[in-house]
């Protein structure tokens, strides 16, 4: 039996150091992230122990034969699942199960196995999967052998993981919170659930009398996950690549600090081609035309080819595929046009754009394009019909030849036909990519989704005037420059080179939260912000940057030891304070905003057991509550402290958790769990209330009031709160007291979480 223990015993330490590798190879958390190191360490011990256990029963029930093979069985089955939980965690920063209703593509209407199985074969490092499969299948095999003890190390392996799982819930940190960011936490409401659907919009547009006289024809190039920061091989940017392929590479202008509406494209896209702020409604998004119907409005034949298939999100229909209502004459995509998909999603993009050219030759009259090209997507395109010379080896680089081609093509067809000149020609990222040029870089490869970073929010953008642009139009649009230009901005620079304008029930000449860039100037105080989550889009964690000028505020998670960062994942300097706050009190008057940085307050703040503060800052809950006397005393005491403050001026608190959303009073605690806060009084008479959340599960406690010679002035037995929220003594002093003192007696089972307590003077008299 000893010897079958110790076999056993190797062969699980030897796969729980595989998986070990397996993990450190793809995916190791911040290191200030304890709480999430931890659980990932309680997670992997406790599928191992499911395993062992699995083997244990099996090699019990039956003979040796079947149970080795029933044992690599369930070694795969391990395997599978391990591989499956590193993929979410490493590309997503998630687990699986939080993310699986939120991936759209697996609810794709059309082709929904066939997406995923493309999109696992380009994620999925295969000899990291076979590392897996053939030593789990091994090893349990070997195991199944020599079953004795296998039960045992089960339980060892369940005990390991349990310890690891209370280790991670006792995992605390300190998180500074300033008063601007304070008060986004009593936010409560959730963001709205809606989703791209096809909408009529035609109406939407209204011509003005003017005819268009610069911009004949439009070329909108829309290119997936092109940051600022993409290079060609050498060194050369891409945007730089893409100049040289045109016919006039000086007279292209570039903005020097571009910013996307979002690192998500489900919220990129549609922001990009109606001119929506990610921070208005679904409704609002549905009212506003397309860039297309702007186009339509003045007759013009409008093409859209996209490399990268419709068919996640709802796009198909929300671009109104084989829809008669449609603003598109012609959409195609690899569906369509039956081209092959090249890598992940999307088809070959030389292929795409020659199609494009192809269209273009022989289409007659004013034309709108955009081409949406997808090689710079991740895994990233490295093989193509087209050659890609073979002294560019770098992933990243060879996608980014492919792009820059792909513009010669379409650049070359407008020149053959005489658009070339007359047409206004806006290249564009919908948001730039965080991982490099390494697709198997450690750290979620897709942390774009939660980290708002400098490459990230930073998109592709160069932009191509018609060469009969007014001079004073084009003045403008280079002053327009060096200032915080949006994608957004695109639609109503279109809209008014076109010479129409939204209908006023549509929001008329002022309906665009973007700005014409070549009639208005962009002002140097303007406001933007980045959402990963919004009214249309869902995701387990959300992230917003709010910019300016001079600064580009992070809500995410590029760090844990503060609530908010710089576009770098630094602290916000002392001296920048002022700013941060002003963007921040911006981004409360929008709810959308307003409601996702509140999650990702929360979500920072959970299991702190301090909120470290530059003042104490107290946010009185709005509730129903007795007035104060006229000139009387009127003070909240907040959960907003530090335990090793100062226990006098605060409510204290004795028990073992607290964070962002108050004092939290655990089932198991009892005994006088707050009390404070020590302050002095003058006569008369007076309230004590405290303040709970929603959700309190009650049982009678004792509230009493004691101050300094002063042991018994007042005690009452509450057996139900007010409005479900409020706890309330009322007591008279007769003269004044010092250090006074309110105590919350707990009993087991009462569970809730306090935010805090009033101490209202409500009559200034003595009532003696």
């Amino acid at each position: 039996m000893l010897t079958d223990l110790l076999l056993s015993a190797t062969g699980v330490v030897t796969l729980a150091m595989i998986g070990h590798v397996a993990w450190g190879r793809h995916y190791r958390p911040d290191a200030d992230a304890i709480r999430e190191a931890r659980m990932h360490l309680a997670g992997r011990a406790a599928r191992l122990s499911l395993l062992v256990a699995s083997v244990g029963l099996l090699a019990q029930m039956f003979t040796a034969p079947r149970a080795i093979l029933f044992a690599a069985g369930a070694g795969l089955i391990w395997a599978m699942v391990e591989m499956a939980v590193l993929m979410a965690w490493k590309y997503l920063g998630l687990p699986l199960f939080k993310v699986v209703r939120h991936m759209s593509f697996i609810t794709a209407e059309a082709g929904a196995t066939r997406n995923i199985l493309r999109a696992t074969r380009s994620y999925l490092p295969f000899d990291t999967l076979i590392l897996l499969v053939s030593g789990a299948m091994a090893i349990m095999a070997i195991c199944a052998a020599a079953p004795d003890g296998l039960l045992w190390l089960a339980a060892a392996l369940g005990i390991l993981a349990s310890g690891a799982y209370v280790a991670a819930r006792r995992a605390h940190g300190s998180t500074e919170v300033r008063g601007a960011e304070l008060q986004f936490l009593t936010e409560q409401s959730s963001l709205p659930t809606g989703a791209l659907a096809f909408a009529d919009r035609h109406h939407a547009v209204v011509r003005r009398p003017a005819a268009p006289d610069a911009a004949r024809h439009v070329l909108i190039i829309l290119n997936e996950s092109a940051g600022a920061d993409v290079t060609c091989h050498g060194g050369v940017d891409l945007i730089d690549a893409i100049r040289t392929a045109s016919p006039d590479a000086a007279e292209w202008l570039r903005p020097i600090d571009p910013v996307t509406p979002s690192s998500c494209t489900d919220i990129a896209v549609p922001c990009l081609f109606t001119g929506c702020a990610p921070e208005e409604s679904t409704a609002r998004l549905h009212q506003m035309p397309f860039i297309f119907d702007l186009a339509k409005a003045r007759g013009m034949t409008t093409l859209f080819y996209s490399a990268s298939t419709l068919r996640w999100a709802n796009f198909e229909a929300f671009f109104g595929h084989d829809n008669p209502a449609s603003a598109i004459d012609h959409l195609a995509t690899p569906e369509t046009t039956g081209l092959p998909y090249a890598h992940e999603l999307g088809c070959d993009d030389h292929l795409m754009a020659s199609l494009l050219r192809d269209r273009i030759l022989e289409t007659q009259g004013p034309l709108f394009i955009v081409l949406y090209t997808y090689a710079l997507h991740l895994p990233f395109q490295n093989d193509s019909p087209l050659p890609i010379p073979d002294h560019i080896t770098d992933r990243r680089e060879r996608a980014a030849y492919l792009v820059a081609e792909a513009h010669r093509t379409v650049f070359d067809a407008l020149r053959q036909t005489g658009r070339y000149d007359d047409t206004l020609i806006v290249t564009v990222g919908d948001h730039g990519e965080s991982s490099g040029t390494d697709a198997a870089a450690i750290g979620a490869a897709t942390s774009r989704l939660t980290r708002l970073t400098r490459p990230v929010t930073r998109p592709l953008f160069a932009i191509k005037p018609p060469a009969r642009l007014h001079p004073e139009r084009r003045a403008r649009l280079e002053a327009n420059m060096a200032r915080l230009v949006s994608t957004i901005d695109i639609a109503p620079t279109v809209a008014s080179l076109l010479e129409v304008e939204l209908a006023p029930d549509a929001g008329g000449s002022t309906g665009y939260r973007g700005y014409d860039l070549t009639k208005q100037a962009v002002p140097q105080d303007r406001v933007h912000y980045t959402l990963t989550v919004n009214s249309w889009r869902s995701w387990p964690l959300g992230a917003a940057m709010v910019a300016r000028q001079d600064m580009r505020l992070c809500i995410d998670y590029q760090t844990r030891t503060t609530l908010c960062c710089d576009e770098m994942g630094q602290p916000v300097p002392r001296a920048l304070y002022p700013v941060a706050d002003a963007l921040l009190t911006a981004a409360m008057t929008e709810p959308v905003v307003r409601t996702t940085i509140a999650g990702v307050f929360r979500d920072k703040l959970r299991n702190r057991n301090a909120l470290s503060l530059e003042r104490p800052v107290a946010a009185p809950p709005a509730i129903a509550r007795a007035a104060p006397a006229a000139g009387g005393y009127d003070r909240f005491f907040g959960h907003d402290i530090l335990p090793s403050d100062p226990p006098v001026g605060r409510l204290n608190f004795a028990g073992a958790r607290q964070d962002a959303s108050g004092f939290r009073l655990r089932r198991s605690e009892s005994g006088v769990m707050l009390y404070g806060p020590y302050v002095a009084l003058t006569a008369g008479r007076y309230v004590a209330t405290l303040v709970f959340a929603p959700g309190v599960r009650m049982r009678p406690f004792v509230l009493d009031v004691c101050a300094c010679d002063h042991p018994h002035i007042a005690a009452t037995t509450i057996t139900a709160l007010a409005d479900r929220q409020r706890a309330t003594i009322t007591f008279d002093l007769n003269a004044p007291v010092e250090a006074l003192e309110v105590r919350m007696h707990k009993p087991k089972g009462f569970s809730g979480i306090c935010l805090g307590l009033f101490i209202t003077q409500i009559a200034v008299a003595d009532l003696a």
